[in-house]
């Protein structure tokens, strides 16, 4: 009965340092450290949380910077619950098919170079909000410029 005993308050100990203690002490070092980062990298505009810098977003018009696709359309629907791509494997049709329909809708730009590639395929997460300095020149940045009002 003390070995069950014993073991009982090893358990109760165990759950209290590691389920609380720790988290807690985790959390207080994160937010004295770094609390922009700790609390999720919000972007304001007017104090008011407009979205995060750690996910992206789908913006539509040509005075934005294409982003990568999204499975779960970056949570733009509310819900705030999935993130994850399908997980085709590579040999996978839906998978073709779906990169081809992209590779499709970004030819209709009328560009004449390559697309990159992290215009086309999703990230692991879906949620990513960096593109690389390839599709950001793909986006053109005289058409952006000239939205934006930023000389080139």
């Amino acid at each position: 009965m003390k070995k069950i005993l014993k073991n009982c308050l090893f358990v109760v100990a165990l759950t209290i340092l590691c389920g609380g203690v720790f988290p807690l002490a985790l959390t207080g070092l994160a937010q004295l450290a770094m609390p922009h980062q700790a609390n999720g990298s919000l972007i304001y505009a007017e104090n008011v949380v407009v979205g995060s810098e750690l996910v992206g977003q789908d913006f539509e018009g040509s005075d934005y910077f294409r982003g990568r696709p999204s499975r779960v359309a970056y949570n733009m629907d509310g819900n705030a619950s999935g993130s994850g791509s399908n997980n085709y494997s590579v040999s996978d049709p839906q998978l073709e098919q779906r990169i081809v329909n992209r590779i499709e809708g970004l030819s209709l730009v009328g560009k004449d170079n390559a697309i990159p590639t992290d215009l086309v395929t999703e990230s692991g997460s879906g949620l990513d909000p960096h593109i690389s300095y390839e599709s950001s020149t793909y986006s053109s940045a005289k058409n952006k410029s000239k939205y934006r009002y930023i000389g080139i």
